[in-house]
Order: structure tokens, then C-alpha cells, then sequence
């Protein structure tokens, strides 16, 4: 066990580590943000073509874009240890908490991403 907690420490703290824990971390909030822009720019010509399936296009590849952020986040807990982050200074320490805190965003933003779709199904864009 101690060989696989230095292992993880060792892969935790290098450059590419550090890069998988920011990508599980931020990728589902500029999943959101980045949706949403996008929903907007492609609203006028959705109205105007008819073709009501670009928001919802727009809106299903971005989920995906934050599950996968999720799945990065979890994968990153996993490689940790898979335990709650505690008070402790140390790499594996940070790398569990920023792990879950991206699970707990993944999480936020995938409930946020439904509650924005729904509306879509229900209301033209088209509406003013």
C-alpha cells in the first residue's frame, strides 16, 4: 500500500498530474459557460432557418464535455487514494481535494445542464 501511495504521490506531482487534476476540476464549468454562449449565438439562426436542433445539439456535446470532466475528476479521486481529502499539507492530500471538488462541480453542473435543457423542449427560441 505504501508503494502505491508513493507511486501516486510521485505521478500526482508532476506536470502532467497537476494538468489532469486542473481538467477534471474546471472542464465542466467552461463546459457551461461555453454552452451557454454558444446556445446563444446559434439561437438567431436557429429561428430564422427553422432547424430548432442546433441548441440541443450545442447543449448534449457540452454535457458530454462536463461527464468527461467528471470521469476525469473521479479517475483523479481514484488514483489518490479514494479516501476524504484531510487536513494534511501533502501532494496526495491536494490532489484528493481538488479531485472531489471537481466531482462535486461535475456533479452541480450536469444537474444545472437539465434544468437549462428542459426549458428548451418546452419553449420556442424563436419566442420573445
Amino acid at each position: 500500500m505504501r508503494e502505491l501511495t508513493e507511486k501516486a504521490k510521485k505521478e500526482l506531482s508532476t506536470q502532467r498530474g497537476v494538468c489532469w487534476l486542473l481538467t477534471g476540476l474546471l472542464a465542466a464549468p467552461l463546459a457551461f459557460l461555453t454552452q451557454l454562449t454558444v446556445n446563444y449565438a446559434v439561437v438567431p439562426r436557429a429561428c430564422s432557418s427553422g432547424h430548432f436542433y442546433a441548441p440541443h445539439l450545442v447543449t448534449a456535446l457540452f454535457l458530454l464535455v462536463a461527464l468527461a470532466g467528471g470521469f476525469i475528476a473521479w479517475r483523479n479521486w481514484r488514483e489518490a487514494g479514494q479516501t476524504e481529502p484531510g487536513a494534511g499539507g501533502d501532494t496526495l492530500e491536494r490532489s484528493r481535494f481538488i479531485a472531489v471538488v471537481g466531482l462535486l462541480l461535475a456533479g452541480l453542473v450536469t444537474l444545472i445542464f437539465i434544468a437549462q435543457w428542459i426549458p428548451q423542449f418546452l419553449i420556442s427560441p424563436c419566442q420573445r
